[in-house]
């Protein structure tokens, strides 16, 4: 099995061809899972179902299948949506719970998005849901996270309060989604993660160099942050078109973002905003001697 590849292939299949401690697999640290919602966009993807039931009945078989191939200490992230239209994620939360014992809700996280869906008639819908589970309850990784809002500097008896920002709790509202002209993120497909959700994801629920596998490749956010992040991934997603004309350009403008220096005839990989610091440990050389 390649790594830091994607598959184009039904998640299903990928997953049920798998087997641990074949060809030094262990399984997954990390699952991160943007599954259709069922019914929500108008795209085929999301309508190919013929009832609620039929939809949640192939989540559960996914979702059974991502749970034989994680570590013992590894998690599963699944997105979903709740509101007026959007109450299938709740039944399958509840499916999850009955039939799948072996995993373990930590968290529900809500993540509120820059832009909802207007109406005079109700509350405007903008928000997203995430469930974290794990195997073992008492064996997990996490790592604390930080929200980019500043944090009040003076605590309860006047002392000045580190860090300068608020931890993450489970409902965030510093997620900036990407949209048509977004300057802070390139809008590439209308179920498009943030990144800034996939890092804080990724960055929490494990550590460099652990593989994390992402069934649904979509818009390739995950991918993206996990490059980011040093963590090595798998994805797998059924679409050529997805693959070539979104996954695939995002891949390589994020390779071209680092460059290859030969170096006592190794080549080491720097990444550019790194390059001059490196270059200055390693020959000792003066700052003017590289600006």
């Amino acid at each position: 099995m390649e790594i830091n590849k994607v598959y184009q292939m039904d998640n299903l299949e990928f997953m049920r061809s798998l087997e641990l401690s074949k060809d030094g697999f262990e399984g997954f640290d990390l699952i991160i899972a943007d599954p259709p919602y069922y019914k929500v966009v108008k795209e085929d993807w999301d309508n190919q179902w013929e009832n609620e039931q039929e939809y949640i009945n192939w989540c559960i078989s996914w979702i059974n299948e991502a749970v034989r191939i994680l570590k013992p200490n590894g998690s599963i992230v699944v997105w979903g949506q709740l509101g007026e239209k959007f109450i299938t994620f709740a039944g399958l939360l509840w499916e999850i719970q009955k039939q799948i014992p072996s995993l373990h809700r930590k968290n529900v996280v809500t993540v509120k998005r820059t832009k909802g869906q207007g109406t005079n008639t109700n509350f405007m819908s903008n928000r997203e849901e995430f469930v974290w589970y794990v195997k073992d309850k008492k064996n997990y990784i996490f790592n604390k996270q930080y929200t980019t809002e500043a944090k009040q500097q003076y605590g309860y008896k006047g002392n000045k309060t580190k860090p300068n920002f608020k931890v993450a709790g489970n409902v965030w509202s510093d997620i900036i989604y990407p949209w048509f002209g977004s300057k802070v993120e390139k809008y590439v497909n209308t179920a498009q993660k943030p990144l800034q959700s996939c890092d804080r994801i990724i960055d929490a629920l494990s550590n460099e160099n652990d593989l994390v596998y992402i069934p649904f490749g979509g818009s390739g956010s995950e991918i993206v942050s996990c490059i980011n992040n040093n963590r090595n991934w798998i994805a797998t997603e059924i679409s050529k078109v997805y693959i070539d004309d979104i996954i695939t350009p995002r891949i390589i403008s994020k390779q071209h973002d680092k460059i290859l220096v030969l170096i006592n005839y190794k080549i080491i990989e720097v990444s550019k905003k790194y390059l001059t610091t490196a270059l200055r440990l390693l020959f000792a050389l003066p700052t003017k001697a590289i600006d």
